[in-house]
């Protein structure tokens, strides 16, 4: 056989040894264990869900699915891939945090110093509602006080008819 019928059998025979050989350099080169199969929607709908949940490393302020930067684009093709490639969640993140901090999470693990995160909205609203609370009965109960029926206190005052009179013309004369 001549060389030119050997050419596409060793290309044959290479091109096949690489696909054989890719499952185990794909398992070598990182490739989690683990992985699971989804079809083409859930492949979509996982990526764009994690795009949101993931900052931008390119662009500061922005979640990767509104980054408009070359290289978010790249790394939302990447996750798309460890989707495709069956990675889960726990993975992908792991992966991110790995190569960009804790920075890349929208909101924080709830571990450990970051458990304060999601606690103190929570304590600072129970707090608030302690005080506006306790302000109100406080009103409440000064109103209470202020309402309590007065006696009528005998004096020996004794009033001046001509003085009632002179009164009772002045108001009856301004209310005109």
């Amino acid at each position: 056989m001549s060389m030119r019928g050997r050419f596409p059998a060793l290309v044959l025979i290479a091109v096949l040894g690489l696909f054989l050989a890719a499952p185990g350099f794909a398992q070598d080169a990182g490739v989690p264990s683990g992985t699971v199969e989804r079809s083409e929607q859930e492949i979509a709908d996982m990526s764009l869900s994690l795009q949101m949940k993931y900052m931008s490393p390119y662009c500061p302020g922005s979640n990767l699915r509104d980054c408009t930067s070359g290289k978010a684009a790249v790394l939302r093709e990447e996750i798309k891939g460890w989707v495709a490639a069956g990675w889960t969640e726990e993975q992908i993140t792991d992966e991110l945090i790995s190569r960009y901090g804790e920075s890349i999470l929208s909101a924080p693990r709830f571990e450990g110093f970051n458990m304060l995160v999601w606690i103190f909205p929570v304590l600072a609203v129970l707090v608030g509602l302690g005080v506006i609370l306790w302000f109100l009965q406080r009103q409440q109960s000064m109103k209470l006080h202020d309402s309590v029926p007065t006696r009528e206190v005998e004096s020996d005052y004794t009033s001046d008819p001509d003085l009632e009179r002179r009164l009772e013309r002045e108001l009856s004369a301004r209310s005109r």
